[in-house]
Formats: structure tokens, sequence, C-alpha cells
């Protein structure tokens, strides 16, 4: 927190925060003799196939928005795009389970979409 002048707002100041705690743990590891020096491509052959921890944390943050303006959303649009999302269902299984078409439940799956995208850029200042 000492360096909060130097955080110039190019990024998420959470990634920020990880990547100032990833290198002072780097720090702590050679310091204690537990590591050798390690080159950041070195770093890079270790890598998780998710993604770094700061691009998972940020997928997990985005999920859970996208799951919060899902409660706004009328139903049946919340529900088709949680079947289709979550439970992974094909159109037409969830056209069976509203008795509707397949054709039915893939438009209101992609107006459900439309939905979310645009609360999504109104809260977040994008267009």
């Amino acid at each position: 927190m000492r360096s909060i002048d130097g955080f110039r707002g190019d990024c998420d100041i959470r990634v920020w925060l990880c990547q100032i705690a990833k290198n002072s743990y780097l720090s702590y590891l050679k310091k204690s003799g537990r590591i050798d020096d390690i080159e950041y491509s070195d770093l890079l052959n270790f890598a998780d196939p998710e993604g770094t921890v700061e691009e998972r944390f940020i997928r997990h943050d985005e999920a859970v928005r996208v799951q919060k303006m899902l409660h706004d959303i009328p139903d049946p649009y919340k529900e088709v795009f949680m079947w289709r999302v979550f439970a992974e269902l094909s159109f037409k299984q969830i056209g069976q389970i509203f008795n509707k078409s397949e054709n039915w439940a893939c438009v209101t799956y992609h107006r459900a979409r439309v939905k979310i995208k645009e609360r999504w850029e109104a809260t977040n200042g994008e267009k």
C-alpha cells in the first residue's frame, strides 16, 4: 500500500495488487534460499492452463457479476440462458422443457445474451 501512488490505472487495481503480492512472494522465496534466481520466462513454462491467478480472479469476478445481472432478467430469458450456459443443454432440449420449438429456445437464448450484454455495458460504461 506504500506504493499506491505509483498505480497508473492502466489495469484493474486487483490485478496490480496480485502482481505485487506475487513479486513479493518470489522475493521472499529468493531471500530465504528456497529458490534460485528465477527469470519470468521460466515461470511461463509452469503456467497454469487456466491462466494466471490474476486472470482467474478477474474471470471469477466477471462471472459473479453476470450471475447478479441474471436476477434482473425476466423469465423465460433467465431460465433459458441458465439451462444453456450452466446445464449445457442443447436448444432442442431447452425447447422440450418449455414445450416450445428448438428455434424458440435459440432466439430466446440470444435475446437473453443481448439483455446481459446491455446491462454489462451500462454498468461498465462501455459502448
